[in-house]
């Protein structure tokens, strides 16, 4: 996490990065991370917190174990979490030697976040508090055949009604977070090339910045879905996360310590567009014979139809 950018949008809701600053999302495959004291300082806050998140409550001194800093850095870094309101003490740690030590753990109520994913049927919205517990939730269907300013209009009334669900404590959105279903351009928040919803060039963060003062972050479903289990799901005890994403298309993401790998081009993901079979069916990128067209949810339900069709048995109905 960006303490930097979490205290600007606490203090002024201005843009900047979401939560989790790009740098200290991605592997770099062409550079290494290197930077001043601040730099250095923020590096050392974003690992006390996902600490935090994976391993809290904790005590100062275990977060010293695991981070390998200095007790008295520790301290103080803890002591600007707390003051920022992003951490907060809870309980004690009972020892048969000495005082029992103070336990520490996220502070749910520092603020809450907007998560939203465009899907080839559908849009979900969630708004999550800073501990990332779902407040609320919202999913409508659409058609792959609906005009695309009829899919944008609705996924935005979604994301509205999650920012009106937002508590009035004084604890505002930090952040939006949003995942489609193609290519992005990472440093714009543009989506390139959607083939399943034949969309190309779309400037999600430029038109959603137009209507929400937050940091505004958009990436490819797959790659999204990678990070979700690596820091909340089925992967958070692993330094090493392949996800397969199987629905109208096929994708991948790639997480190793719990940063995206997204390859020199950023296409490191996108196994559904290799070329399995040069005579294959025409897929919707252009190409023939992707792996998409085998593997996809739409392409078994295709095949399972021509198999009853040509006289095969089975228990699946319609």
């Amino acid at each position: 996490m960006c303490i930097n950018d979490l205290v600007d949008c606490r203090k002024q809701l201005t843009l900047g990065n979401f939560i989790t600053n790009p740098p200290l999302l991605y592997m770099s495959t062409t550079t290494y991370d290197t930077g001043d004291q601040g730099y250095l300082r923020q590096v050392n806050l974003s690992a006390i917190l996902n600490i935090m998140r994976l391993k809290a409550p904790l005590s100062r001194a275990a977060l010293a174990e695991m981070t390998g800093l200095n007790k008295a850095t520790i301290t103080r870094l803890v002591r600007e979490l707390i003051g920022h309101g992003f951490v907060r003490e809870t309980g004690f740690l009972s020892s048969t030697t000495g005082r029992p030590s103070i336990l520490l753990e996220m502070a749910p109520e520092a603020g809450y976040i907007i998560g939203a994913r465009l899907d080839v049927d559908c849009s979900t919205v969630v708004l999550t508090n800073f501990a990332a517990d779902i407040v609320w939730r919202q999913e409508e269907s659409h058609s792959v055949t609906d005009p695309q300013s009829d899919i944008q209009a609705n996924l935005l009334k979604l994301i509205r009604m999650a920012y009106d669900q937002a508590p009035n404590n004084g604890r505002p959105v930090l952040g939006l977070g949003l995942s489609v279903p193609g290519l992005v351009d990472l440093s714009k928040g543009t989506l390139l090339f959607a083939p399943n919803l034949g969309w190309s060039g779309v400037p999600f963060k430029e038109w959603l910045t137009g209507y929400f003062r937050v940091p505004i972050y958009v990436d490819n479903e797959a790659n999204l879905a990678a990070l979700g289990e690596s820091y909340f799901g089925a992967a958070r005890s692993s330094d090493y996360v392949l996800y397969i994403n199987i629905t109208a298309g096929v994708g991948a993401g790639i997480v190793l310590n719990q940063r995206i790998l997204p390859g020199t081009s950023g296409l490191a993901g996108e196994v559904g567009h290799m070329t399995v079979d040069p005579d294959g069916p025409r897929c919707n990128c252009g190409n023939y014979g992707c792996w998409e067209t085998f593997a996809s949810a739409p392409a078994v339900f295709r095949r399972m139809r021509e198999m009853i069709s040509a006289g095969e048995e089975s228990s699946v109905k319609d």
